[in-house]
């Protein structure tokens, strides 16, 4: 960049952000000595159009509070090492999602920031938000057209895929029971869906929907297939039931419970992991992916491969609940199983696009648990994931991670509170009232009576209290806003 692109950008955002803003000539602009800034043109150019520019003493970077996060930023990409391009993309989208956001919301305020607005964005109606029971959500660009849509799973009702309506202010399906329609297949009435996730399996840059489906089959066989929707052809299709993927074993006619999505070989490429609660020997965990080799993508043919043996993930268990991330690995994506009647998986990837199941060297088996909800965080801010779950009527974990990069090892730190048993489905964290700390959500069913929801947020060194016990009877969808 030089001066004269550096003034366009202020051309360009400097001034219509004063104007928007109303700010005046008695606004205060900062930036600090690079030799674009200092220029003589810059000068000039500031001075014309009547801006007030801050001193800035020289060799002072510290001032500038970016320059802090810059070094922040570097000092945790050198212990985490990117190998090429695509590594390092993944660790800084890694450490700005789970370690500098946080952080930096402590600079916002710190009251609740959650409104509900179900009655005026989604309210209860046939079409957009009907009384049933939903199982999932997945966010993706659904229609291509730039804004993000939810699919929701639909369990004894038909998926749901909701846009907002600019002009409407509102949550609108565009799902719709008219078959004309290029979404009507994603409804899939039949299905009695349990989970949704969506990624690029084929590359192409648009992602595809795959639905796990039971049927209400509880384990091992199930009569209905999984969906995995692609849009070709002007609508969205089935490539489950493509002829190719007839006899290919992919079709997953068994009882799943959780599904995620996972570049397990690094490249970008997606393969989906499908958790199946097996019946003896019959619905081992699974993984899909593209066979590029039997796939011919000029003309729409996407073969699918279930590579789960070759990975070293194909276990027969009462599979729960998956999550995918980068647990232990520094940059590739390592995969955690909280399962039931059976101890819990930590593959660990090998590189290669295989794993190794090390949950009970971490750690991390509770063999006697029936795990539901479960998800990841830095709890600590340590640069490393630790683990949250849920069990069924049973104790609630929270793994800190401890290990280095050549031992994984995890401890449960859960407070009496904490792991207080209860009949849970999600577990959630996040920092819901902003104070930049983590809070964890558990979100519990009526099971053999009423049974609130739980939230906790921090109160100290890696501890949580209690803070809020809502009880919901409804099946309808609830929305909450954030407030600004």
């Amino acid at each position: 960049m030089d001066g004269a692109m550096y003034r366009e950008i202020l051309a360009n955002n400097l001034l219509p952000s004063v104007r928007a803003l109303k700010m005046g000539r008695g606004c205060v602009f900062q930036h600090d000595n690079d030799p674009k800034h200092t220029a003589r043109a810059t000068k000039e150019w500031l001075c014309k159009k009547h801006l007030k520019v801050l001193e800035w003493p020289s060799q002072s970077p510290d001032l500038n509070p970016i320059e802090n996060l810059w070094r922040e930023l570097k000092v945790h990409i050198a212990q985490r090492q990117p190998r090429n391009l695509k590594d390092l993309e993944k660790v800084m989208m890694f450490l700005w999602v789970f370690i500098f956001l946080p952080v930096l919301s402590a600079a916002q305020r710190s009251e609740p920031m959650f409104s509900a607005v179900t009655e005026t964005m989604l309210p209860p109606d046939y079409d957009n938000n009907p009384t049933q029971l939903n199982y999932g959500v997945a966010v993706t660009d659904v229609d291509n057209d730039g804004d993000l849509e939810m699919f929701v799973a639909g369990y004894n009702g038909p998926n749901l895929v909701l846009k907002y309506d600019k002009q409407r202010k509102r949550l609108v399906n565009i799902a719709v029971d008219n078959r004309s329609s290029p979404f009507y297949a994603l409804r899939d009435r039949q299905g009695n869906a349990i989970g949704v996730t969506a990624c690029d399996i084929d590359g192409d840059g648009r992602e595809e929907i795959y639905v796990l489906n039971t049927n209400n089959a509880f384990s091992g066989r199930a009569t209905y297939s999984d969906k995995l929707f692609k849009f070709r052809n002007g609508r969205f299709e089935d490539l489950l039931n493509d002829d190719i993927n007839e006899h290919r074993d992919v079709a997953n006619r068994l009882a799943g419970r959780s599904v995620a999505c996972i570049d397990r070989k690094g490249t970008g490429r997606y393969a989906i992991y499908i958790a199946n609660y097996a019946s003896g020997n019959v619905a081992p965990h699974a993984l899909i992916e593209m066979d590029e080799a039997a796939s011919d993508l000029s003309r729409g043919i996407i073969a699918l491969s279930n590579v789960a043996e070759q990975a070293g993930v194909n276990k027969f268990t009462g599979g729960r609940g998956v999550v995918v991330g980068p647990i232990v690995s520094q940059y590739l994506s390592d995969v955690f199983c909280d399962n039931e009647y059976g101890p819990n998986f930590l593959f660990v990837n090998n590189g290669d696009g295989t794993f190794t199941d090390v949950a009970q060297q971490a750690g991390v088996e509770d063999p006697m648990q029936h795990g539901r909800g479960v998800t990841l965080a830095d709890f600590n801010r340590d640069g490393k994931m630790d683990i949250v779950y849920g069990n069924w009527n049973g104790p609630h974990r929270l793994y800190l991670q401890l290990g280095n990069n050549r031992k994984h090892r995890f401890k449960d730190i859960a407070s009496q509170k904490f792991s207080m048993p209860s009949p849970v489905r999600t577990v959630i964290a996040a920092d819901f009232d902003n104070d930049s700390e983590l809070e964890v959500f558990f979100n519990n069913i009526a099971y053999r009576g009423s049974s609130s929801n739980r939230l906790f947020s921090y109160a100290g060194y890696l501890s949580f209290d209690m803070v809020i016990e809502p009880t919901s009877k409804s099946q309808r969808l609830y929305l909450y806003h954030i407030k600004t």
